[in-house]
């Protein structure tokens, strides 16, 4: 078995009406499916399990232990970071890259993403996607390599930050997918 290319991890926060269609746009697209819950309250955990149990033989691990409850989320989003090496099975090797997604947003065109990633060869560290919501669109670092020196910085709206040159920039933009937002509240 070859390395993991992609893991995709979801922090969660009450997502329990959204997660399936999360975790559906995930599978197949990601080596490994990382919903890590941060304290929910509204049964989330076992509606992603549900989901999980739907798509039998996924790639899916559901971790209600996730200690970053209510820190902000870029402490949330660099927990995640650091988590993606315990998590990833050492059997097999950890992945080169992770996908941050939320419960409220869907992957369109994932197929695109890894067949991008699989034949990647520039030294970018962050890749830009291109986020959709109701009002707009967006590109944003949301794919950054494993180990690599990019870190979450701001409590809300965070940003990646190289952490060695505070002026880089994110590197090419993955081409032919999207990440949309899909908020039940449109508040």
């Amino acid at each position: 078995m070859s390395a993991p290319l992609l893991a995709a991890c979801v922090p969660v926060l009450n997502e329990a009406a959204s997660i399936r269609a999360t975790i559906e746009s995930l599978v197949g697209v990601a080596d490994q499916v990382f919903v890590l819950d941060t304290g929910s309250e509204d049964g989330t955990p076992d509606a992603a399990r549900a989901a999980v149990a739907a798509l039998a033989g996924s790639c899916v691990e559901v971790r209600p232990d996730m200690q970053a409850k209510r820190v902000g989320y870029a402490a949330m989003r660099n927990a995640v970071l650091d988590l993606v090496e315990q998590l990833c099975d050492p059997d097999v090797g950890r992945a080169r890259w992770t996908l941050s997604a939320s419960a409220d947003e869907v992957l369109v065109g994932g197929g695109k993403m890894r067949d991008y990633l699989e034949i990647y060869s520039g030294t970018d560290e962050a890749l830009l996607v291109e986020v959709r919501t109701p009002t707009g669109s967006f590109l944003y670092p949301r794919l950054l390599r494993v180990g690599g020196p990019w870190r979450y910085e701001g409590r809300v709206h965070e940003q990646p930050r190289h952490q060695l040159d505070r002026e880089r920039e994110p590197g090419a933009q993955v081409p032919g997918c999207w990440i949309e937002y899909r908020p039940l509240d449109s508040a």
